[in-house]
């Protein structure tokens, strides 16, 4: 463990030197977004959370990841909020596959008061039915409840990938094979090979434009105008299937099924009948 932090420590030190003009304009642009979203004044102490309900009548908790069984916060389940007012939760999401014997208790206890629930994973649909006697919806997960044609209108194309075609990558995890199945495919195709950084490892990608800049604008430009998609995030996942892009997801491995999030995948691309575009691990393209 040790070892591993500080070959982390390592690694953010060279990205930080290497790519600090980059990750300072990616700050920004995240700054700029967040200009445009109305909040509350700071809630850090029990008498403030106590206080928000003298200002509302309804609260409403989702979404990405918010259940997420490995790191349950009593917050989430707005247990601050007074009997007498509404309580809904839209889509949070579970994120892994599994909900241990412990962690139903959590909800059990915590999601019996909401008047209204309704999730983004069918798996967490299942799992609050079968613990509690109110209704559980499954429905779309937010970010698709917004026209396509407002994010495209958001979406914004770096000036150097203008008049380029590319394959868009953003990969989670570290993984040498899909890295190499990237730059093949890209090759084979005739595209540049475009690597929007998300964790350590994608920063390191050879044979690759790596990009650090991506704000949300960014974000949504770079999967909108890119030839092909290759992902293993849930809400490139999403952009991609909303912008009817050529895309394909890729399995990830995990060393225990409570930290498996390939479930919420799987299911996404059920639901709209395009398993073909999920790559097994060590799978040929």
């Amino acid at each position: 463990g040790k070892i591993k932090r500080k070959k982390e420590a390592k690694q953010y030190a060279v990205i930080n030197t290497l790519f600090a003009d980059q990750l300072k304009i990616r700050d920004e642009r995240f700054d700029e977004m967040y200009k445009n979203i109305v909040f509350t004044e700071a809630v850090t102490t029990e008498e403030d959370f106590a206080k928000l309900n003298e200002r509302f009548d309804v609260f409403i908790v989702g979404s990405d990841q918010l259940w997420n069984p490995s790191m349950l916060n009593r917050r989430y389940f707005l247990d601050y909020v007074n009997p007498q007012k509404i309580k809904a939760a839209y889509c949070p999401s579970m994120g892994s596959g599994t909900v241990l014997k412990h962690q139903q208790k959590v909800f059990q206890h915590y999601v019996s008061s909401f008047n209204y629930v309704a999730t983004r994973e069918l798996r967490l649909k299942e799992i609050l039915t079968s613990l509690l006697p109110i209704p559980i919806e499954h429905l779309l997960d937010p970010s698709m409840l917004y026209p396509r044609e407002k994010y495209l209108e958001m979406a914004h194309l770096p000036e150097q990938f203008k008049h380029k075609k590319y394959l868009l990558c953003y990969f989670l995890p570290r993984n040498d094979f899909q890295a190499k199945q990237a730059y093949e495919f890209a090759q084979e195709k005739g595209l540049e090979l475009v690597i929007m950084t998300m964790y350590p490892y994608s920063f390191f990608v050879k044979n690759a434009t790596i990009y650090a800049a991506a704000g949300p604008k960014e974000f949504l430009g770079l999967i909108a105008n890119a030839e092909v998609v290759f992902t293993s995030s849930f809400h490139c996942t999403i952009f991609s299937i909303l912008f009817h892009k050529d895309f394909y997801v890729f399995e990830q491995s995990f060393s225990s099924k409570t930290a498996d999030i390939n479930q919420r995948y799987i299911e996404q691309l059920e639901t709209y009948g395009i398993t073909h575009r999920y790559i097994h691990y060590g799978e040929v393209l």
